[in-house]
């Protein structure tokens, strides 16, 4: 049974848990959230097949805040006792360090079997659910967003062209362009086709009937390839139309009998199966970090002098970015081959788990003694008794001449609690940011796809963004933390006894949330355009995305009045000039390629009088470019 001290442990440290569970759950959401919907709503998904989505990206989350929030939960619940001097008053009556370590086990035990839950049950399910979500969405596609002679572009790299559909769902006079493979574009005309989705085995297959494929080439715009077929299946990859934002890295959408399986093929294939043995043990040393972190959360959080508590709440924050880097290192040398991968996920567990243990011996040994950050408690030398009298003299002097309005010794209270409490939200909430963002590219950078001076101007560009985001919900916390330690402490009521109302106690609150709202304000319209690009730029980089001048995004398709294709990147209104142009020209009886130009520029020349035709003249390196089997000339005319 639980005694009265349990009790009253527990409670102290579950408000804190929970709020902070919450808080940083969402502020980890918080990048993935906003890139999945991105996606999903420039394809024109419905709103329910989204939120469907997003929520399944909260188990992935989970994993990694609820040990964080054990750690944070203990910090402030033991600091909070500290400062309060009621582990003083414990000591007093014989409870010692190892005594509080009952209660702060069992929230840790807790913690494990939540985070055990998450990663081994809740996550393979809410991966295979948003596969499930994804082919839903395609096959929904299949029936209702494929209309006959509008181009459908949602596939990645694919637009698709169909002249008719039937009533079976059958395409009739398929067109489709294909830029998959780097460097060559490959155009399909088919006489017939459709789109198969197997939904209890995840596959989508693209097969076209009775057609030809035309492929050209970047590198060599004299190069030419046709080939015909009678029947051409394509694959199309859910995860390539809706990539998944990971918080975890690895094969953690799978269970550990998949992982086994898939492994056991790896072997016998002779393919390494390193990162289905990692993530195996990762799925149990993961979870065991909650009951190492709750270590070194009482080593930190227990003292007996008030000034130990945010300074054992930073060297927490600092604990859990040591731990994600060991974990990921670990990672990085274990696929590497030079440590075992069932080995290496307890790497990080064993170093932290030792260094736990003897800071509890220590603090046992020495409760009085905060943990101290060298810099971080520098004071200015008091001035001389003469000299701080001059000083006052002279500040005296030349402020008496005008009456300058001076926040008053009530201001100056509220806005040194405020000031504290959002320089604390405000760095945690950063450190999440560069906690997730470097459990997001370890990879790369233990690969080295990545240097280190590159991930840290990735951090550099990035930083900018992730504060416009945080900075609204740390004034918010600050906020109501502010007013809630005021209201505990029944100040507001000697406030409101002495004569202040509660407009004028939050006149120093509501100058803080103007002068974020200039900060934010001078953000958006001076750093992030500029920050945003080379953030991308860099991002590209290390994941080795192509750089390219136009990308998918802004290619462009048409059909003229002749019934021509015609497929430009980027058009510039104001010249009227296109660039990257090319025009299928197709037979409408036989549905087969006649030409096929090509050209770098195509600006207008003229426009007739009488019509809607327009003369343009396509040029590169001199002139057009043109494919068999019939010679297209450089200019022509379209309406």
């Amino acid at each position: 049974m639980f005694k009265i001290l349990d009790r009253y442990l527990i409670r102290e440290i579950l408000l804190p848990l929970g709020l902070g569970l919450l808080v940083l759950t969402f502020v980890l959401m918080m990048p993935p959230i906003l890139k999945d919907a991105e996606k999903l709503i420039a394809k024109g998904v419905a709103w329910q097949p989204i939120i469907r989505a997003l929520l399944t990206l909260v188990p992935q989350a989970l994993c990694v805040t609820i040990p964080m929030a054990v750690l944070l939960g203990i910090l402030v619940g033991l600091g909070r006792l500290s400062a309060d001097r009621e582990f003083v008053a414990l000591q007093a009556c014989g409870v010692s360090v190892y005594r509080v370590l009952r209660p702060i086990a069992l929230l840790a035990l807790l913690g494990t079997a939540a985070t055990a839950y998450e990663i081994i049950v809740a996550l393979p399910n809410a991966n295979q659910t948003y596969k499930e979500i994804t082919i839903n969405v395609i096959a929904s596609w299949a029936d209702t967003d494929i209309k006959p002679r509008v181009f459908f572009t949602n596939f990645p790299n694919r637009v698709i062209y169909v002249r008719d559909i039937q009533a079976d769902r059958q395409w009739k006079d398929i067109f489709l362009a294909d830029t998959t493979q780097n460097g060559q574009t490959s155009a399909y005309l088919a006489r017939r086709g459709r789109l198969d989705v197997d939904r209890a085995k995840r596959t989508v297959q693209l097969v076209l009937e009775d057609g030809r494929r035309h492929t050209t080439f970047a590198s060599s715009l004299e190069d030419y390839e046709e080939t015909s077929f009678p029947r051409l299946v394509l694959n199309i990859d859910a995860n390539d139309v809706f990539p998944r934002n990971q918080v975890i890295k690895g094969d953690n959408e799978m269970t550990i009998a998949e992982l086994r399986a898939a492994a056991a093929v790896n072997a016998a294939h002779g393919i390494s199966s390193a990162s289905q043995l990692y993530t195996i043990q990762q799925k149990f040393s993961l979870p065991a970090a909650c009951l190492v972190l709750s270590l070194i959360g009482v080593a930190l959080g227990v003292s007996n002098r008030k000034d130990g508590k945010l300074a054992s709440f930073a060297l927490g924050f600092g604990v859990v970015f040591v731990y994600y880097v060991l974990l990921y290192s670990s990672r990085a040398v274990a696929l590497g081959g030079r440590m075992s991968p069932t080995l290496a996920p307890w790497l990080a567990n064993v170093l932290l788990g030792v260094a736990g243990v003897v800071l509890v011996l220590w603090r046992a040994r020495l409760a009085d003694q905060p943990v101290r950050i060298p810099g971080l408690a520098w004071r200015r030398a008091a001035p001389s008794p003469a000299g701080a009298a001059r000083t006052r003299a002279a500040l005296a002097a030349r402020l008496s001449r005008v009456n300058w309005p001076r926040p008053k010794l009530l201001d100056l209270y509220i806005s040194r609690q405020y000031v504290g409490l959002f320089v604390l939200m405000f760095v945690s909430l950063v450190g999440i940011f560069y906690i997730s963002t470097f459990i997001d590219l370890a990879d790369k950078l233990f690969r080295g796809a990545a240097t280190t001076g590159m991930l840290l101007r990735y951090f550099y560009f990035a930083t900018p963004q992730y504060v416009y985001y945080i900075i609204p919900l740390a004034a918010l916390l600050a906020t109501l933390v502010t007013v809630g330690v005021l209201t505990k402490n029944s100040e507001l009521i000697v406030m409101r006894a002495c004569g202040v109302s509660l407009y004028r106690s939050s006149v120093p609150l509501v100058l803080f949330a103007l002068l974020f709202s200039g900060a934010l304000f001078e953000l958006q319209e001076r750093v992030l355009a500029e920050s945003n690009l080379e953030a991308a730029r860099l991002n590209g980089i290390i994941r080795g995305y192509p750089m390219k001048e136009f990308g998918v995004l802004n290619r462009r398709w048409v059909v003229g009045t002749g019934g021509d294709i015609y497929n430009y990147e980027f058009f510039d209104p104001q010249v009227n000039l296109f660039k990257e142009l090319r025009r299928y020209h197709v037979d409408d009886e036989t549905w087969t390629l006649d030409a096929l130009t090509y050209a770098g520029e195509t600006t207008l020349t003229g426009v007739k009088a009488t019509g809607n035709q327009a003369s343009w003249t396509a040029r590169r390196d001199g002139g057009a470019r043109s494919r068999p089997p019939r010679a297209e000339t450089a200019r022509s005319a379209c309406g």
